[in-house]
């Protein structure tokens, strides 16, 4: 059974926590095994954003050790798995270090969606993958 951590992200639990709720019935619908792991804190986008990699580096590596344990990271903010998918990268670099993360997935019609790659369940529509559910983001 895949396992996957739930990334909420900061902006949808504040201001849309039934779009979490709402990904974590559909993945559980689809027998994937959902876990939240408490010791998530933000995916390190604000900061990379705005220059601050040095201090998006303490950020990523609390990232990276909160879901080190899980198949994929499925988040329902395309920006924050995109941060976490091309961001990161730089910021562990710029620090001496690699980035594990690779595969992060975005719950929306943004950067990765879930999809038949990942599991069979979800329907392949042409070649490109069909997202699942929708969400908000956090850029404008």
């Amino acid at each position: 059974m895949l396992c996957v951590g739930l990334m909420v992200t900061c902006v949808n639990d504040a201001m849309f926590p039934e779009v979490g709720r709402a990904v974590v019935s559909l993945l559980r619908r689809l027998d994937v095994d959902v876990d939240f792991p408490m010791s998530q804190t933000c995916c390190a986008q604000p900061m990379v954003n705005t220059g601050y990699l040095d201090l998006a580096v303490p950020v990523v590596r609390t990232f990276v050790s909160a879901f080190a344990d899980y198949d994929a990271i499925v988040t329902p903010s395309g920006s924050c798995a995109g941060s976490a998918r091309h961001q990161h990268g730089v910021v562990a670099r710029r620090s001496g270090g690699h980035c594990p993360i690779h595969l992060c997935l975005s719950a929306t019609s943004g950067e990765t969606p879930l999809s038949a790659d990942v599991h069979p369940q979800v329907p392949h529509r042409s070649a490109r993958p069909r997202a699942i559910c929708a969400g908000s983001r956090c850029v404008g």
